[in-house]
């Protein structure tokens, strides 16, 4: 069985409200490029998260239709990255 062999379902609202209050953190990210050295090795990881993280909502509302469980990993893992960005940016030994 191929992936165009499974149907495609719609997308439902729960799951654009759930992907929108994970992208929902990025807002900090002034807040965190402001609270970094700007010498930090940690620069590069910081200026590449808001790409990550647009990029990770796009393909969990594009893949939901057939794979939802993927879906559903995306979104987990990139709260986790907002919870790892946000250790990096704030701990004084990591930059």
């Amino acid at each position: 069985m191929s992936v165009e062999d499974i149907p495609r379902n719609p997308i439902p609202w729960y799951f654009w409200l759930v992907t929108v209050l994970c992208v929902l953190p990025l807002g900090a990210y002034p807040v965190m490029i402001a609270d970094l050295q700007p010498d930090s090795p940690a620069r590069t990881f910081v200026l590449l998260y808001p790409a990550y993280v647009v990029v990770s909502a796009v393909c969990a509302l594009i893949c939901y239709g057939r794979r939802p469980e993927v879906s559903w990993v995306l979104l987990a893992l990139m709260v986790l990255t907002h919870i790892a960005m946000w250790i990096l940016v704030t701990d004084p030994v990591l930059q």
